[in-house]
């Protein structure tokens, strides 16, 4: 995978700010992975991918990006998590960290973005392989059903976190209350019981 730095170019960042308040049901919720955000850019028969402006890292090429070009996706700009291993756990994360443009790095994709409507379109069945797959997600339709996600994803499976996305959430730039994290406090220490950091807010249990 070949990478390099350059910051010439605007997406939307938008900031997970929601808190447990901000949880409208039915919700979609996914699996937060440890890796690093990336813009997949699909245009003219070209496949790239960006992250972040303030970092500016441009990446080409790789087993991940030949096999999305090849998938039956329309052009446009791609949500998805660079990730190393399972992105499940933070050495999992180091491990992305040391070795950023192996070619062996797996892409996480979480959906299209509609700049329009600053809307993400799911288009997981399409979404298919060996080095790319689908961020997997659920219809959550109450609190008791998260609790059930939290218990067995990240206590259990050990993942960093989930993302809880309201409705009618839209990315954007800067804040939204739409979108709500929730991970385990103190991930790298040892954490007894049920404590998760929501937004900027500890909470003990949902």
């Amino acid at each position: 995978m070949n990478s390099w730095i350059c910051k010439n170019y605007r997406l939307p960042i938008c900031k997970f700010r929601g808190f447990k308040i901000n949880i409208k049901y039915p919700c979609l919720v996914s699996i937060k992975y440890d890796g690093e955000l990336e813009y997949i850019i699909k245009k003219n028969g070209k496949v790239y991918m960006v992250n972040k402006p303030e970092y500016g890292r441009y990446r080409e090429g790789g087993k991940a990006l030949e096999e999305f070009a090849k998938l039956n996706l329309p052009d446009g700009i791609y949500l998805a998590e660079l990730i190393a291993g399972e992105g499940r756990k933070k050495e999992d994360f180091y491990e992305l960290l040391k070795n950023r443009t192996s070619d062996d790095l797996k892409l996480k994709v979480f959906g299209k973005i509609d700049l329009d409507t600053r809307k993400t379109i799911s288009l997981l069945k399409q979404i298919r392989g060996t080095y790319v797959s689908p961020v997997k997600f659920w219809v959550v339709r109450s609190e008791r059903q998260l609790k059930k996600l939290i218990d067995e994803w990240i206590l259990k499976e050990g993942y960093e976190g989930l993302v809880a996305r309201n409705m009618d959430a839209k990315w954007i730039q800067g804040k939204s209350y739409g979108w709500v994290k929730i991970k385990r406090v103190g991930r790298e220490l040892y954490t007894s019981g049920y404590g998760w950091w929501i937004g900027k807010e500890v909470k003990k249990c949902l």
